[in-house]
């Protein structure tokens, strides 16, 4: 097997891997989003702080009977005391509210399927280099010899 076949097949067989592990990522997201339910609650407080010198706020939120601080600091207060604010729980286990913009990223899934596509591209190319020859294939051989 030349170096141009081993390098395609095995950028080719990480960009697969990746792909795969982004989509068990959103899959799983998507299954913990899925069993939450919508309620409304009531802004009671904003709290702020100081984080790397800069002020920050984040909401308290009643749902319930319960408060829930938000887990986020954000560089603007963009919550009025007194405001309905949408709170997401889950109804097996109320207590584990979390307010409507802390639901959870996807930005694990998302890095990973940049990178999955980005290696299968590549590995491709070089296995499709070799396969079809010419100027192309010279090059990519050449780089890799």
């Amino acid at each position: 097997m030349t170096r141009v076949v081993s390098f395609g097949l095995g950028f080719a067989g990480a960009g697969a891997a990746l792909g795969w592990i982004a989509w068990r990522l959103r899959a799983r997201h998507r299954a913990e989003i899925a069993k939450l339910v919508e309620a409304i609650g009531t802004v009671i407080r904003i709290e702020a702080s100081e984080v790397d010198g800069q002020q920050m706020y984040r909401p308290v939120v009643v749902f319930d009977g319960r408060e829930i601080t938000g887990t986020t600091f954000h560089g603007t207060a963009n919550w009025q005391v007194g405001v309905p604010h949408v709170v997401f729980y889950d109804p097996a286990n109320p207590g584990d509210a979390r307010l409507s913009h802390e639901t959870g990223s996807r930005f694990g899934a998302q890095l990973f399927g940049w990178f999955g596509v980005t290696f299968l591209a590549i590995g491709l190319i070089a296995l499709a280099s070799h396969v079809v020859g010419g100027a192309f294939g010279a090059f990519v051989r050449d780089a890799l010899d």
